[in-house]
């Protein structure tokens, strides 16, 4: 592993947004940083996004690996999250790596993918991983618990999600996504996993050329059966040579 330090930044608001950031040479800085924006519920200590850390490194780039949430000091919890805020706070982060690098890229996966699309950020491509686009699965997986005025969220675990949230994603219709990835400012590649939800090509349609698309066979949402990780990274590392 090259040099592994975590980070602060200040959000807009006041928080702090934390994430790890990994040197891919020792002394300097690397022309080019991959921004990595996890999934709901997720970690910038996934596995997939482990693997990711050192595919980028070895390749010459450094990486940093938000965490939209933590248990920190002045960090976000999950339930006090929207998209929108996600979103603020990924341009904050590309805004702080920005003038470091001739070329920044940021890769979102699942519920990151979404963030990145409210963040439209300033970067010179992006890569949507396995990407929501229309999250309707809050009307089948989310709970409602009046005790606490929040919902539970449980894919294996639960999770305590915020009314924000909940309420901001009911008003996400597909004419209103469709919008969010119209305005992209870069250009997009999206890669899906055999076994997605196919709505979420609506992603890739809805997107300006230059774009790309790909379905890794066998892949699950969270790349994690088998090797498919590698494909993911291999589409992902070309799709950003290419700029």
């Amino acid at each position: 592993m090259q040099r592994e330090t975590w980070f602060s930044i200040p959000a807009k608001d006041g928080k702090k947004i934390y994430g790890i950031f990994n040197q891919a040479t020792s002394g300097q800085l690397a022309e080019k940083i991959v921004v990595i924006a996890h999934g709901l519920a997720g970690s910038p200590q996934e596995a997939m996004h482990q693997a990711a850390r050192s595919y980028f490194n070895e390749r010459g780039y450094d990486v940093a690996r938000i965490a939209f949430y933590a248990s920190d000091k002045e960090a976000r919890r999950l339930k006090n999250c929207t998209l929108q805020i996600h979103g603020d706070d990924l341009n904050q982060v590309v805004s702080h790596f920005n003038p470091q690098y001739k070329k920044s890229f940021v890769a979102g996966h699942s519920y990151g993918g979404l963030s990145t699309l409210f963040a439209n950020p300033d970067v010179t491509a992006i890569s949507f991983w396995d990407s929501s686009f229309v999250p309707v699965f809050w009307q089948k997986d989310a709970e409602y618990v009046p005790e606490l005025d929040c919902y539970t969220i449980g894919w294996g675990s639960d999770n305590l999600i915020g009314k924000a949230m909940v309420e901001e994603a009911k008003e996400i219709t597909e004419a209103k996504a469709e919008g969010l990835a119209r305005a992209l400012k870069c250009p997009g590649q999206v890669i899906l996993a055999e076994n997605s939800d196919i709505s979420r090509k609506s992603l890739f349609n809805s997107l300006k050329d230059p774009k790309e698309f790909h379905v890794i066979a066998g892949a699950d949402h969270c790349f994690n059966r088998g090797d498919v990780v590698n494909n993911l990274l291999d589409r992902t590392y070309m799709w950003f040579e290419r700029f």
